[in-house]
């Protein structure tokens, strides 16, 4: 009675057991298509990651750029200007001694001379609104460069752009227009940056911005991802300002372009 009660069961706890391996193999394929689904999520946020990443390290990398170029131009400049007051310290001091050597002593009751179109201390200016003093002027260039270097790159651009249309011909047109090459390059508009660094040379072909103008042609063609034209303009860089600042930094990059 035993023995035959066991055939009975038997089949139906194997059937059971069965039962229930069998779906555990029908759940597989889903738990291995949501490990892959999840793996495939992670792996595009991964992605997504490293572009934002990159992005910023050529973002820190433009930064660092115009800020060594601005800490060279700010250190040229006060060196230039402690010159410029000892020179005018000299020359005023020679003045005022031989004014005070040779000018007679001013009749008691007389009153100074005025300078032409002045009457009491208020100027004439019937014939329009008068030019802008150098004084005037540079400190409209003075002002682009502290949005330059807040970052206000659209209000430096445009102050540039003012200063050089009422002082093309300055010493320090050739800076200006060079920093409105930077300011394009900073909004990452390289190719307008070419066409302006480019008008360093053409506008001053005399000016000391132009190593530093040939080396931002090629960063921004290398930004564009033209290595050709990058090189080119590294190349023209060094063969024709061997022993400049930049000429180094060219080099360096022609170097790991090979």
């Amino acid at each position: 009675m035993g023995t035959a009660r066991w055939r009975l069961v038997l089949p139906l706890v194997l059937l059971l057991a069965g039962g229930c391996y069998g779906a555990k193999l029908l759940r597989s394929p889903i738990a291995v298509d949501n490990t892959e689904q999840r793996v495939r999520s992670l792996t595009e946020q991964q992605a997504l990651l490293n572009e934002e990443v990159r992005k910023l390290q050529e973002a820190l990398a433009r930064q660092e750029e115009l800020l060594r170029t601005l800490r060279a131009d700010t250190q040229t400049r006060l060196r230039e200007l402690n010159e410029g007051i000892e020179s005018v310290g000299n020359r005023v001091g020679d003045s005022l001694e031989r004014r005070s050597l040779f000018a007679p002593a001013p009749a008691v009751g007389t009153q100074p001379a005025l300078p032409l179109g002045v009457s009491g201390a208020v100027a004439d200016t019937a014939g329009g609104a008068p030019p802008l003093t150098p004084a005037q002027t540079k400190g409209i260039y003075d002002e682009a460069y502290l949005d330059l270097n807040r970052g206000n790159y659209s209000l430096a651009l445009v102050g540039f752009q003012d200063y050089l249309r009422k002082s093309p011909n300055s010493d320090l047109g050739d800076n200006a227009q060079y920093w409105i090459g930077e300011c394009y390059y900073a909004q990452r508009d390289f190719r307008r940056a070419i066409e302006e660094f480019g008008k360093v040379e053409q506008d001053h072909p005399r000016g000391d911005k132009i190593p530093a103008a040939l080396l931002k042609i090629a960063y921004s063609h290398l930004q564009l991802e033209d290595r050709a034209q990058a090189r080119k303009a590294l190349r023209d860089l060094v063969g024709r300002f061997p022993n400049t600042e930049e000429a180094a930094q060219a080099r360096a990059k022609l170097q790991s372009l090979e």
